[in-house]
């Protein structure tokens, strides 16, 4: 019951903002970087590809990859998580805006 709750909780996670996001990107609404969307969408699409492995674990059934396959996305997925914590667009993003640029800038957060 833990692991069902903990499924549909990330899946509300991924998939309750998804409209709004896409919304404002169409519209361009969203006057963020290209960077920071391109961030953005790539979390959201190994997110989204890690839920179907979140699936198959919770609700048996067979995976669509490979037992490698998915070995590759873990490490892939910790590989890009690693990453972000040392240079990331959105991290840099929400610092310029919650602190302000000019100290972003002269204090180098990013």
């Amino acid at each position: 019951m833990f692991w069902i709750f903990c499924f549909w909780l990330t899946a509300a996670l991924l998939l309750l903002p998804l409209p709004f996001k896409l919304n404002a990107l169409i519209t361009a609404k969203d006057t963020r970087s290209a960077f920071v969307k391109y961030e953005e969408w790539a979390n959201t699409l190994l997110l989204a590809i890690g839920l179907m492995a979140f699936c198959s674990f919770t609700y048996p059934r067979s995976l669509p990859l490979s037992k490698h396959g998915w070995q590759g996305w873990l490490l892939l997925t910790i590989g890009v998580s690693i990453m972000a914590l040392g240079r990331s667009a959105k991290l840099r993003h929400a610092t310029e805006v919650f602190i302000g640029s000019q100290r972003c800038k002269d204090r180098h957060y990013y």
